[in-house]
This record gives C-alpha cells, structure tokens and sequence, in this order.
C-alpha cells in the first residue's frame, strides 16, 4: 500500500514554509503479481500481447511508470533456442497494470518467463505455439544431386525468420521423362 510522508525543511535552523510530500511504495509481491498473454497460438512474426498486473504484499497495485523498467522476460524456443526473444519494453497503464508487446519468430513450443525483483511472477499461458509465417522465397532452398542417372532434389520453404514451413523431395530418372516439379509436399 502507497504511504504518503511529510517532510519540513530547515535551513541554519530556520524552517521553511515549504512541505515536500513523496510517495513510499512497499515492495512488489512476486507471488500476489501474474502476467497475462493474449494469445498461446500465434504466427512468427505477428506481436503478442501481454498484461502484468502487479500488486504488494496487502494485494494492491504496485508502480509506476518509472517501475517498468523492473520487470524481466525471458522468451526460450524449445529448439535449441534458449536465447532470448525480441520483447518490447513494458508500457505503464496505470494501476499496476503493465502491457508488454514481443514478437516471437521461433516456430515451435516456446515458454515466457516473467520476474521482478529477482522473484518469479506466474505466467498464463507459459508455454505458447509459435507457427511458421509465410514462405519466404529468399529464405528457402532447393539442392539437386545427381548420382547413377537418377536426380533427387531437396526443397526446404522456410519463413523470414528461417523457420521450415514445408519441405519436399522429388526424384527422376533419365529415363523417365517425368518433371521434377511434381512434388509432394511434407509439413
């Protein structure tokens, strides 16, 4: 709970007729504090948005605007990823309530950690499916080989961020005159 305390000033001795009134915050209570996303199922590269509502330890709104800088994501891919992701700095909405806006661009299961202070703060969902964008053709590859007359090729569609979206083989034989671009596609 915010206490409000009074001060009176003196200089040489003297007092001033002016009072300086600040405001004192307990401290955040990590475990009566939960963040909230919007979205567990979302497309790489789309932002998903996410609402902290933090409170003390007598559960009332805890912070300011100059608090937000106090809160901590980490955003693991489940791929051999444990890198952070690229998450946006919390914007303050007012009565300990905090937005964060990130955008994931790991495909696959991918967990959200929140902290303040050092102290876990409970995350729902905590795991989220992150889906591939659209294929991207700079992005994606195809290789050819040939060996003994028969020709295989490998196509890889991968997003903007790299992320596999499909992927194909094909094979042909010099003497069957059938075009490689019949290919069946894997997901």
């Amino acid at each position: 709970m915010a206490r409000a305390v009074s001060a009176a000033i003196a200089v040489l001795g003297v007092l001033l007729a002016a009072t300086v009134r600040a405001t004192v915050l307990d401290t955040v209570s990590a475990a009566n504090s939960r963040v909230v996303c919007h979205y567990a199922d979302i497309i790489a590269g789309y932002p998903n948005v996410c609402d902290a509502y933090l409170r003390d330890a007598s559960n009332q709104p805890w912070g300011t605007e100059h608090d937000a800088c106090q809160l901590f994501f980490t955003w693991c891919g489940t791929v051999d990823k444990n890198s952070p992701g690229p998450l946006r700095n919390a914007t303050f909405l007012g009565n300990g309530h905090y937005r964060i806006v990130f955008h994931p661009t790991t495909a696959g299961w991918n967990s959200l950690g929140a902290s303040i202070g050092g102290n876990a703060v409970s995350v729902s969902p905590s795991m989220m499916l992150v889906h591939p964008a659209t294929i991207s053709g700079y992005h994606s590859t195809s290789t050819c080989h040939k060996t003994m007359g028969i020709t295989k090729c490998n196509v890889k569609h991968r997003d903007a961020f790299g992320n596999v979206v499909s992927a194909c083989a094909s094979y042909s034989t010099e003497s069957s005159l059938q075009p490689l671009a019949t290919c069946q596609v894997m997901s």
